[in-house]
């Protein structure tokens, strides 16, 4: 996803359709919360705190939200495209890996 300083989606690849379900003209224009169990104050304090330390593209867990309601284990990272104005977030889907962890434990 690309993403501008305020959490609105920009751009989304077709990766991230697969991921979330939704085409892009569904998301294009809309605030990440809609993607992410996140709202807007969460976002802002994630965005800020990459900012202030200067972890850039560090990743995070996360839980997305599908189309179809259901929670979704992230992994994404966050960087700035354009200081403070265009921001690039890498997601993955971790469900599979959640899922090994669940197993061995």
């Amino acid at each position: 996803l690309t993403l501008d300083g305020d959490g609105i989606v920009q751009t989304v690849n077709p990766a991230g359709e697969r991921i979330f379900g939704y085409p892009p003209e569904e998301t294009i224009g809309q605030h990440v919360e809609k993607l992410l169990i996140m709202d807007r104050g969460e976002f802002t304090r994630l965005l800020s705190e990459m900012r202030e330390a200067g972890r850039r593209g560090s990743n995070r867990e996360i839980q997305g939200r599908h189309k179809k309601g259901h929670a979704i284990p992230l992994e994404m990272a966050i960087s700035e495209a354009a200081p403070g104005k265009i921001f690039t977030a890498i997601i993955r889907d971790i469900s599979r890996r959640k899922e090994l962890e669940r197993e061995v434990t």
